[in-house]
């Protein structure tokens, strides 16, 4: 997801009541957005009024707005339910108004939350006006901007961890890979 909002252009990646973020997959999106993070959903809801973002749910509910209508308004976050269950009672409390995606079989009850996520993001970027990134004139690939690597820089006790757990996790992966190479055929 913070891949998608990066690419989107979204401003910043809003978690709530999650201490540790995974960032798996999100291919080094997350030196180019900001993280803000909030212990809970009244923390975080009194920050979007405090600062007069508008609350947009991505749930199926019945004042649901098809989304490409591009219904949003100004300043907006846009709260997604959890894959299985969908938002609680208390996260369809806090939004200001929703959008639902159509589909159109019968196939699937709901899209993987990531997938919706990207989704509602792209028609967000479309109705604010974004102008595209640039390509890469030699490759199939957007542009990347570079960023500070960090060097010199101190680091938090969770980046420490993070990196000392990806470090642990290639030591492992590189040992299974020999012990796999071991049982080899000739």
């Amino acid at each position: 997801m913070v891949r998608s909002a990066c690419a989107f252009g979204m401003k910043e990646v809003i978690v709530i009541g999650q201490p540790k973020l995974q960032l798996y997959g999100s291919h080094g999106t997350a030196h180019h957005i900001k993280i803000r993070k909030f212990g809970t959903m009244e923390e975080a809801s009194a920050w979007f009024h405090e600062h007069n973002i508008t609350l947009c749910g991505v749930e199926l509910v019945p004042e649901a707005v098809d989304v490409r209508t591009h219904p949003f308004r100004g300043n907006t976050a846009i709260m997604m339910g959890n894959e299985g269950s969908g938002m609680n009672s208390k996260q369809i409390a806090m939004c200001d108004h929703f959008v639902y995606i159509p589909q159109y079989s019968c196939g699937t009850a709901s899209l993987n939350v990531n997938v919706a996520a990207s989704i509602v993001m792209h028609h967000f970027s479309t109705w604010a006006g974004y102008e595209e990134a640039p390509r890469e004139k030699d490759r199939a690939k957007f542009v990347v901007e570079s960023f500070e690597t960090g060097k010199g820089k101190e680091r938090t006790e969770e980046e420490l961890a993070l990196r000392s757990e990806r470090e642990k996790r290639r030591e492992e992966n590189a040992e299974e890979v020999d012990l796999c190479g071991a049982f080899e055929e000739e």
